[in-house]
């Protein structure tokens, strides 16, 4: 057992295991005109798999809650449960470049306009995308990041409408291996 760990250890080969929570700020692209952005949440777990001391895979599942304003008028909150897996390259160790696909599943969406809430029923039920950013600190203890989520599919049944996010999150890793 003691040569495993020493092997992992020389290899380079980690993992880490940790939770994570931040705000999100997102909109649409596409067909719709006079959006705002609209302040939401995100909050998950995730595991790191390190594969070498410069490469590693970290898989995610996380609830992000997401939508847009219109001018004026109201918004549109969604509620999404997102699987993110994001490939990390570390020039620096303190330091990742993150890319990679994400999918996500529609929860609840939800129009308030003029205080009165109505259920979306135009909303597909899923998105997927492309997300990239970076993380800063130390796997082992607390990362911070910010990333961007590039919604590749049109989220709407009758017209064309891409999630963009921006997400800025705390991580706290809980396990080391």
């Amino acid at each position: 057992m003691a040569q495993d760990t020493s092997q992992q250890e020389q290899s380079g080969k980690k993992s880490y295991t940790g939770i994570k929570g931040g705000a999100n700020l997102s909109t649409f692209s596409g067909d719709l005109q006079n959006l705002e952005m609209q302040f939401g949440a995100n909050a998950g777990i995730y595991a790191l798999y390190m594969e070498s001391e410069q490469f590693g895979i970290q898989p995610e599942i996380q609830y992000s809650l997401q939508g847009m304003g219109e001018k004026g008028r109201g918004h549109l909150l969604m509620h999404y449960l997102a699987i993110p897996i994001m490939l990390k390259y570390y020039p620096v160790p303190s330091f990742s470049i993150q890319a990679g696909p994400y999918a996500a599943l529609l929860l609840k969406a939800k129009y308030e306009y003029e205080a009165v809430d109505v259920t979306d029923n135009k909303a597909k039920g899923n998105d997927f995308g492309f997300a990239y950013g970076f993380s800063v600190g130390n796997e082992s203890k607390l990362t911070f990041g910010v990333r961007h989520h590039v919604g590749l599919s049109s989220i709407y049944k009758d017209y064309k409408a891409y999630n963009q996010t921006v997400q800025a999150s705390i991580s706290f890793c809980v396990s080391q291996k």
